[in-house]
């Protein structure tokens, strides 16, 4: 045998084992599986959906910043797609049937902004039949929405949105892990400071058409926010960090989210600077805080 070919010979034997590890780790993979909604006119799911946000501001100092806000929502929407354009983009509608909420501020229920100081915070009210409206591409990108004030005071808008673009832009494996900066089953409108999110999912397994999905959350904020007070709104300035978890099932067959829920801890400090007067200097006025929420969602049918 020439040298020239014996060498290639070897090489060719050196890679067999190579050729044949990598054709046996794509085979240990498995199948893939595709994630995320495909939409169909006419298509519709009805879902309960509950919120429990709890904020603890402690005060720093004599003049410190303290309040304790707890709130809750439960409510079953019916989300029905409406249609879809030669270009893509869906329109989805969600018609709220069924609503209470609670919302306390150091242990006094109040009504939302827009209500009557007679309405009964518990009540249905006004909301109850009124629909939101959602348009949006096929990625789950946002290009217009109709929401009720009232429904975006509660964060129900949010929850709905979160579920538009969680998923994945390939087909993944089990064991598969994806980045997102939107939760699923999510409602960043009951929490007031705001926040940058980052959250890391992993398809867990997959049961005939059901699949399983965890996901780990972070969170991070710095700079203005408006919080709630016994007083009042009140502006302050607010750095803060957290972490969160969430889990949910999904069906595949019919492209929806059967169930899910996701709880966040929120934590930092916030402060609020009292302009100076002619007499006297500006005060700041300091507190640290702590929030956490859960958030579900469970479909009915």
């Amino acid at each position: 045998m020439k040298i020239r070919a014996k060498i290639i010979f070897i090489l060719l034997v050196m890679l067999m084992p190579l050729t044949s590890a990598s054709s046996q780790e794509r085979f240990k993979l498995g199948p893939t599986f595709k994630l995320g909604p495909t939409f169909k006119p006419g298509q519709q799911a009805r879902y309960t959906i509950t919120t429990q946000v709890d904020q603890i501001i402690t005060a720093t100092g004599e003049n410190g910043i303290s309040s304790n806000v707890h709130r809750e929502l439960t409510a079953t929407v019916l989300l029905r797609t409406v249609g879809i354009d030669d270009k893509g983009i869906i329109t989805q509608e969600a018609t709220v049937e069924a609503v209470s909420y609670r919302d306390l501020i150091d242990g006094q229920e109040r009504p939302l902004s827009d209500s009557p100081s007679s309405d009964s915070p518990s009540s249905d009210g006004p909301l109850v039949g009124q629909s939101l409206e959602l348009i949006f591409t096929g990625q789950g990108n946002l290009l217009k929405a109709k929401i009720p004030h009232r429904a975006a005071d509660l964060g129900l808008a949010d929850m709905l949105i979160s579920l538009l673009r969680w998923f994945p832009g390939h087909d993944v494996f089990i064991n598969s892990n994806w980045k997102s900066t939107q939760p699923a089953v999510y409602s960043g409108g009951r929490s007031e400071i705001g926040r940058n999110i980052d959250t890391f999912y992993k398809l867990v397994s997959v049961e005939g058409d059901t699949a399983v999905v965890s996901g780990t959350i972070t969170l991070n904020h710095s700079g203005g926010a408006r919080i709630t007070t016994i007083d009042g709104p009140l502006n302050v300035n607010a750095i803060g960090a957290g972490k969160g978890k969430t889990h949910f099932q999904y069906d595949l067959a019919g492209s929806r989210m059967l169930n899910g829920e996701t709880e966040i801890k929120f934590e930092g400090r916030l402060a609020n600077v009292v302009p100076a007067t002619n007499a006297e200097k500006s005060i700041s006025r300091e507190g640290s805080f702590v929030e956490t929420a859960k958030f579900s969602l469970r479909l009915i049918e």
